[in-house]
């Protein structure tokens, strides 16, 4: 039967083995604990084990660009050897749970790279960004950590106003009133 070799699931992970009809497996080396997360399943068969990790490290983080409504996303490549891709997943609302994907309004397959561009976003508007990997099958990793990202609003370049005429000179002080703006909606002046 399965065996535990310790009492706390991270002890588990730590030990690197686990014992099955009386075979030591070693599926994770102790070094990646601080430097994956991600989902372990394990499938029973005819009393032969098969581990399957699925593990997807993503130290992501995401840089509001110069470029109006863009934001620069960037990530620890995973080292899987089937690795096929990533999943940028983004929304305007928050998701308050790892697994399974979905859950948010936009998916972009950022194909096999650790950095991507999402373009097009709404200024003054928080976004959402979440990671997956996916491999050569199809399979398809939890999520990543979350980041958000508030797209600024870029400043508008006033370059004219048209004002009123200098009121009459009271007590020392004249005032004057903006009537319009290039382009519209600027203050100051």
């Amino acid at each position: 039967m399965w065996k535990k070799t310790k009492n706390r699931p991270i002890d588990e992970l730590a030990s690197k083995s686990y014992s099955f009809i009386k075979r030591k497996i070693v599926y994770m080396q102790t070094k990646e604990i601080a430097l994956w997360k991600g989902l372990v399943i394990i499938f029973f068969a005819v009393g032969v084990m098969i581990a399957s990790v699925a593990m997807v490290y993503f130290n992501i983080q995401g840089k509001t660009k110069a470029a109006t409504g863009s934001a620069h996303l960037i990530w620890k490549a995973n080292s899987e050897s089937d690795l096929a891709g990533y999943k940028i997943y983004y929304s305007t609302r928050v998701r308050n749970n790892n697994c399974p994907p979905g859950g948010y309004d936009n998916v972009v397959d950022a194909k096999n790279v650790t950095s991507y561009d999402i373009v097009g976003l709404n200024e003054g508007v928080t976004y959402y960004f979440s990671i997956t990997s996916y491999d050569k099958l199809g399979n398809e990793s939890c999520f990543s950590n979350e980041v958000s990202k508030l797209i600024p609003v870029t400043p508008v370049n006033c370059t004219s106003f048209t004002y009123s005429s200098w009121s009459a000179c009271v007590n020392n002080t004249q005032t004057r009133t903006v009537l319009s703006s290039s382009p519209s909606g600027c203050t100051g002046g």
